[in-house]
């Protein structure tokens, strides 16, 4: 999405909600411009259409995260935990950039 699509869609999705999308493209992503293996790009714009999932439908569950402050993350050094993802914010600015 660029421009002013962004601002039609602005509130539209919900983290951890389920949406039907249609009418948008999809295309082969040029190589020079991967940052993963994925091969094509999903483009929205002013034209899709989003549905909510109805409730009664199956929805997609929220992932459960257990959160550690930086300054305990010491004690997990010699531990087998499995520390999957780290995070860390460096300004609160950040986390208005980015929605969190």
């Amino acid at each position: 999405m660029f421009d002013k699509d962004i601002d039609s869609q602005d509130d539209t999705l919900h983290i951890f909600r389920s949406y039907y999308i249609s009418n948008t493209y999809v295309r082969s992503l040029d190589p020079k411009y991967r940052i993963k293996t994925h091969e094509y790009q999903w483009i929205l714009n002013s034209k899709i259409i989003i549905e909510k999932v109805p409730n009664d439908e199956n929805q997609l569950e929220a992932p459960e995260y257990q959160l550690i402050p930086f300054n305990e993350l010491y004690a997990y050094k010699n531990s087998i935990a499995k520390i999957s993802n780290l995070l860390f914010i460096l300004k609160s600015s950040i986390i208005n950039a980015l929605k969190i």
